[in-house]
């Protein structure tokens, strides 16, 4: 499939978003209306247990030209980047979050600096960072470790608030070999490192005070394991991907 320059695909993951999908997805819509150009809007359903999935398939009927929904029965934002990238019919990919704790202006700004850039990060701890304090020090804990094995950097691994090249992303990984978790991020950084792309941080503000949908310590050994997996992978071994 040929992909077309001028256009967006915007990438949300959704677990459990039934109070909010209809609401926010009608608020990107009219977003990405005002935008002027083409777009595709991925929903993707990880493993919800609520009506998350339901309210979902009527948005895409609604939407049919604009939106399209994927449900998977397992949990994986990793997942579902990996289903709307293959299916993405545009070169620019963005991701965010149901909640739009970081909100439009990164949308806008990711667009300008793709035509220069593979990958653009939303860096929250550049910007104006509104989040639980267990967070911050967790998310801090995790920088400092990628900056120490792998000399990433950068401010912001979480899922959200990434943009993207897809023909960058194919030629710098494997995509059936990344995590289906939220580790996807990292391994695309590593590697797009590793081929010297060219990647853009870029102060970003976000508020986000709700409950965590996941287990926040769960998932911080989850990334360390994988961490200390590609470590081991990478650096000890000298495996290639």
């Amino acid at each position: 499939m040929g992909l077309h320059k001028k256009g967006v695909s915007i990438i949300i993951p959704v677990y459990n978003e039934e109070k909010i999908i209809t609401e926010n997805v009608n608020k990107a819509v009219f977003f990405l209306d005002g935008l002027e150009i083409p777009y595709k809007l991925f929903i993707c359903d990880n493993g919800s247990t609520d009506s998350t999935r339901d309210k979902g398939e009527k948005i895409e009927k609604k939407f049919p030209d604009k939106i399209k929904f994927f449900s998977f029965k397992k949990r994986g934002v990793g997942l579902c980047f990996k289903k709307s990238l293959e299916n993405s019919p545009y070169n620019f990919l963005i991701t965010l979050d149901m909640d739009f704790s970081i909100d439009f202006k990164f949308v806008k700004k990711a667009l300008v600096f793709l035509g220069n850039y593979d990958m653009v990060i939303a860096s929250k701890k550049s910007g104006n960072e509104k989040r639980f304090f267990v967070r911050k020090v967790l998310s801090k804990i995790y920088i400092f470790l990628t900056s120490i094995l792998f000399n990433l950097t950068y401010k912001d691994f979480s899922p959200s608030g990434k943009a993207y090249r897809k023909k960058s992303v194919l030629k710098a990984t494997e995509i059936n070999k990344l995590d289906d978790g939220s580790f996807y991020t990292t391994q695309i950084l590593f590697f797009m490192k590793k081929n010297k792309m060219k990647i853009k941080e870029i102060p970003v503000d976000c508020i986000d005070y709700r409950v965590s949908k996941f287990n926040v310590y769960f998932e911080i050994i989850y990334r360390l394991k994988c961490l200390l997996d590609m470590f081991f992978k990478f650096r000890i071994f000298k495996y290639n991907q």
